[in-house]
């Protein structure tokens, strides 16, 4: 006498089939919906420190602190803080304020990447109305554009 089964215990091919495309999905919603807000702080974390920058550097010359001009020198990965009528690379004052990867500098129109606010009245030597640059986060697209005019105002973010 042979038995016959008439119940198999475990999956076909099928079933795992759809139970491994519907996690796929989940997992691609759930990495879409969380990477894409990580990208929008990278880049609003560095715009508003340069804001701050520029502004902390205007404010700088404006009161005189150091009896000097003060300045931004602007490169693609990195801006700096200096001191003086033009940007030096070997002064050892200067600060480096690092813009991490993906987020780039970029399209500056700046006299020589620099933006240096004259001691007393915190003016810039822009003669063309304004100048700027712009905040490129390259992996997920999106930018914000510096305008920054004669006094140093910025104008546009």
């Amino acid at each position: 006498m042979t038995k016959t089964r008439t119940w198999e215990v475990g999956f076909t091919i099928s079933e795992l089939l759809v139970v491994m495309a519907i996690a796929i999905i989940l997992w691609t919603l759930a990495t879409m919906i969380f990477i894409r807000p990580q990208e929008r702080v990278n880049l609003d974390l560095v715009v508003t420190t340069l804001a701050a920058d520029i502004k902390a550097q205007q404010t700088k010359a404006m009161t005189g602190d150091g009896g000097s001009n003060y300045g931004i020198h602007f490169e693609v990965h990195r801006y700096i803080l200096f001191t003086g009528t033009t940007y030096n690379s070997t002064d050892p004052n200067n600060f480096v304020v690092k813009v991490d990867s993906p987020v780039q500098v970029i399209n500056i129109t700046l006299t020589s990447s620099d933006l240096i606010f004259q001691k007393g009245s915190g003016e810039t030597d822009i003669s063309t109305g304004h100048d700027g640059l712009t905040i490129q986060n390259s992996s997920g697209g999106s930018s914000k554009a510096f305008v920054i005019n004669k006094y140093g105002s910025i104008q546009e973010i």
